[in-house]
């Protein structure tokens, strides 16, 4: 996520099939995302050279019952 955040303008988060998110960076990368999409938390920092987001200290979530 790191990667695509420094690289791309334009971010599409898809789950299942399903497109969760689509914007920039900084728009697509939430809290609120990566707990839904992808069932982890982090940091989220902007980097002060490109003033894009990078997440730092990722750690899973507790399972989800499905």
């Amino acid at each position: 996520m790191n990667q695509a955040a420094t690289y791309c303008d334009q971010l599409v988060c898809m789950t299942q099939g399903r497109v969760n998110a689509v914007g920039t960076p900084k728009a697509v990368l939430t809290h609120e995302l990566l707990a839904t999409a992808f069932h982890v938390s982090a940091d989220i920092e902007l980097n002060a050279n490109t003033q894009r987001p990078q997440l730092t200290n990722c750690q899973p979530m507790a399972a989800v019952a499905q």
